[in-house]
Formats: C-alpha cells, structure tokens, sequence
C-alpha cells in the first residue's frame, strides 16, 4: 500500500483553510444580529439636518458620494464638504457641485493646527461651520445613500427619543479574498466585538460607524464635540463610546439597504 506524504504547499493550503473557516464556524454558533433600519415613519416632524462630509484625496467617490445626499427627498438640509489638504481634484469636484446646489458649501482647509489629526479637524470644522441645526449627520466621503435614507433613519431616531444612530453599510467588495475578509470583519464587528451590546439598555457598550453616525446636536456638544477627540484615528468607534458613557441614548441597526461602501 503506497503512503502519500502530504507536500509541504498542501500543508500550507490546508492551514490557511483551518485559519479562515475555523473563525468562521465559531463565529456562527455565537452569531449575534443587528436589526435593520425601519421603514420610513409618517407623522414625524423632521428636524433641520447638517451633513458633514470630510474629504482627502477622494476625487473618484466624492461627486457620487455628495450626490447621493444632494439627491435625497429630506425636506431641510445642508451639507458641509471638508476639502482636507487634499492634492488631487476633490476640491474642483465640490465647488463644481456647489454651483449647482446651494445646499452644499465647501470648506477648505489648508493646514493642521497642532493637537489635531486630519479627520477629527474636519469634522470638527465642518460641524462648527453647521451651527444651525438640531442634529448632526458625519459620513465618510466614499458613503453612497439610496433615496430615502436620511427620511427613514431621522424619522426613526426622532420618533424614538434617541441622542445617536449608527448604521453599518453594505461593503461591496472586488475579489473573492476580499470578499472574505469582508464577510468576516462584518461577523467579528457585530460578533466578537459585541456590537449589538449597544441596543441593550444594560450594557455599558457604546458604538459609532464612520460611514453614518447621526448625532442630536445637544448631545453632540454635550461631550465636548469632536475637539474631545482631536487625535482618535479611531474617531468615529470613540463618538459613540463617549456618547454612551456620557449617558446618551444611542442605537446600532442594519443600514445595508441605504448605504453602501466600495471596499
């Protein structure tokens, strides 16, 4: 009887196998869910919204990422684009888009004051630049909204006395290994890390997402804005924790059906 002896190229596939399906297994027996973002709420009064959007660098996604919000059907709302330092053709996007909506001004800053890290400056300029409004909305500059999107999630966080509403976006990856690395920072996020611990009143867990991070503006100054966190790279997971530790109410759902990011 022939013995096969395993090369070391097959042993190597098998481990890389055992690493990437064994997480997975044990992700499953403990998976955790997050609700999904209701539908849209009649009856809700809606508040003036301010949209803060920073960008660096984002020629390619912004046009369609600003877009998607200057598109939405919410009756009361202005977006502040952030043009960070950027070096290529960000800043020529937004002040094109400018022209042809009002809605949008572009603010455009040119150096980083010590104590600050790029993003937290943005934000915090954008939002001091959108002094009016009863409540915050920060994404990210690559973050796609369907129609819809800011009527459902305002109407619900209104409707349901909340200070902040987080949502998870869908990840839309390129590749099958990506795919897979998507696949499972969407389990180890909601999972591991204990995401869904934020919906429970009992729990001390506070969590943000850059992609949409809704804050009441009261709350939002309440904790002392983004200045509090003016050299977290990890600023939007910290809004939320601070929000949470500072006794706010906050909320994590499922926004796949209104966002979208190109991983």
């Amino acid at each position: 009887m022939a013995v096969v002896i395993p090369s070391a190229l097959t042993i190597f596939d098998a481990l890389v196998c055992a690493a990437v399906v064994v997480p997975f297994v044990l992700l499953a027996r403990r998976r955790k869910s997050i609700p999904p973002l209701p539908a849209a709420r009649d009856g809700v009064v809606l508040p003036r919204l301010s949209i803060v959007v920073p960008a660096r660098d984002e020629a390619t996604a912004i046009a369609s990422a600003v877009g998607s919000l200057l598109a939405q059907d919410y009756p009361d709302l202005d977006v502040v684009a952030v043009d960070d330092r950027s070096r290529d053709g960000t800043g020529d996007v937004l002040r094109e888009l400018a022209a042809r909506d009002p809605r949008l001004s572009v603010l455009r800053v040119d150096r980083l004051p010590a104590g600050w890290l790029g993003k937290t400056h943005a934000l915090w300029r954008g939002a001091e630049r959108a002094s009016g409004s009863e409540w915050l909305l920060f994404t990210d500059a690559d973050v796609v909204h369907k129609q819809g999107a800011l009527r459902r999630a305002v109407a619900y966080a209104v409707s349901e006395g909340l200070d902040h509403l987080t949502l998870t976006p869908k990840l839309a990856a390129r590749g099958l290994l990506l795919e897979a690395f998507v696949a499972f920072f969407g389990y180890a996020f909601v999972t591991l890390w204990g995401a869904y611990l934020a919906n429970d009143p009992k729990s001390r867990r506070g969590v943000g997402i850059g992609a949409f991070n809704l804050v009441r503006r009261e709350a939002y100054e309440a904790i002392g804005t983004i200045r509090a966190l003016s050299l977290r790279p990890d600023d939007d997971i910290r809004l939320g924790r601070r929000l949470r530790a500072f006794g706010f109410l906050q909320r994590v759902l499922n926004g796949r059906e209104v966002l979208s990011v190109n991983w």
